[in-house]
């Protein structure tokens, strides 16, 4: 492991530019400390030392950081996190990771360039890269459903009837069995499947208004729909995860 490496991994943004700017002097042709120097000037917020950087690789760089590039990649396939490029050092999150992920939608993450390995999404195969860091947090709030449905219903109409201003909506199922087992003692209700047969939805929220109106808007699209449990996974700073009852 080089001294950068170190830097990167004890996330010392300053010292991993600088070591690397060193190397790439030394060696112009050092993609490795090419791609450091991008990330760390990307942690930095310093543009146009990244996209020195970036330019340096022979990689496509918007003009705006904030602007999308397009790419999509898998970040925590184990959580349902898939994410948008912004740069090729930063990506928003797209989807609504489970709560053990620490992420939520709409997050801005700081990515390595190491590619670890590869995932199927929307039928494409993509490839899958590790987070450094957190640059710019969501408003959205990390909520859970166990609902239940009728035979001949197939659960289409909660992103019909749900998904809207302030509201997106994933199914979790999938992913369920891929999850880590929390660590021994730890209580999170939204493992917990309350009756058989219920499936579990992950719903990223603005506020508690908006969700209440896509539960109500989900529960009236159609009749035998039930919403078994429901709570709080990843709130705002300062609020904890938690079972809710729909009276409250």
């Amino acid at each position: 492991m080089t001294l950068g490496e170190v830097y990167k991994d004890i996330r010392r943004w300053g010292l991993l530019r600088i070591a690397n700017i060193a190397v790439t002097r030394l060696d112009p042709a050092h993609r490795i400390a090419w791609w450091n120097m991008g990330i760390a000037a990307t942690a930095q917020r310093r543009w146009e030392a990244a996209h020195r950087a970036w330019t340096a690789l022979g990689c496509r760089v918007p003009t705006d950081p904030g602007a999308p590039e397009g790419a999509l990649i898998c970040v925590h396939p184990d959580h349902g996190e898939w994410v948008q490029l912004l740069n090729p050092a930063l990506a928003q999150i797209l989807t609504v990771p489970t709560p053990d992920s620490g992420h939520r939608y709409g997050d801005v993450v700081l990515l390595d360039y190491i590619v670890l390995g590869a995932e199927m999404y929307g039928g494409q195969t993509l490839p899958v890269r590790n987070t450094l860091g957190l640059v710019g947090a969501s408003r959205f709030e990390t909520w859970y459903a166990w609902i239940t449905l009728d035979a001949d219903d197939d659960g289409d109409g909660w992103r019909t009837a749900a998904e809207g201003p302030g509201v997106v909506t994933q199914n979790w199922m999938p992913i369920l069995g891929r999850l880590t087992p929390p660590a021994p003692g730890l209580v999170e209700p939204w493992r917990e499947q309350p009756v058989e047969g219920a499936l579990l939805i992950g719903i990223a929220a603005l506020d508690i208004d908006c969700l209440l109106k896509a539960i109500k808007g989900w529960l009236e699209a159609r009749p035998g729909r039930n919403i078994e449990q429901w709570g709080l996974g990843v709130g705002r700073l300062g609020q904890e995860s938690g079972v809710l009852s729909l009276s409250a």
